[in-house]
């Protein structure tokens, strides 16, 4: 059986296997990236990307309480070339701080304290957790794991 290739692959230089793999991976991936902007992450959590502020860390940490107030449940990353912070928000209040720094790791209040003494260029990120997802997927992931077995619930009578 002979393959008689078009016009179109013959201008682009593709077979349509190549041609399709370009149109998914360089168009059609991208534009859903670009304006479906929830990830779920491993676990089946659903994240969604609230707010980025770029630029030099001395000028991103004091913006840190706006990124808070745009979030209700989430967390917010912070990185730079050797460090790395994370800051959980629950019902729109910081909880748990932490942060590393090379092989150094900081937790609580101090993790704003090291952050003001920072400088260089790095990246603040605030994400939004959908919990309703989460419960569901958590909850869906634990009852394929119960084991029912008719001797341990059999009544005794």
């Amino acid at each position: 059986m002979n393959y008689k290739s078009s016009a179109l692959e013959k201008l682009v230089g593709k077979s349509p296997f190549q041609l399709a793999q370009h149109f998914i991976q360089e168009h059609i991936i991208p534009y859903m990236k670009l304006y479906f902007k929830e990830e779920t992450i491993e676990q089946g959590m659903s994240v969604a990307e609230v707010q980025r502020i770029e630029g030099d860390i001395a000028e991103i940490v004091p913006k840190i309480r706006q990124l808070i107030q745009n979030i209700t449940t989430g967390f917010i990353i912070i990185k730079r070339n050797n460090l790395r912070a994370s800051i959980q928000v629950i019902n729109g209040q910081p909880t748990m701080m932490k942060m590393i720094k090379g092989n150094k790791i900081i937790t609580g209040n101090d993790v704003l304290a090291s952050l003001v003494m920072e400088s260089g260029s790095g990246v603040a990120v605030a994400y939004e957790i959908d919990v309703e997802k989460a419960l569901d997927s958590a909850s869906e992931q634990v009852s394929k794991s119960i084991d029912i077995s008719q001797r341990k619930y059999e009544s005794q009578a």
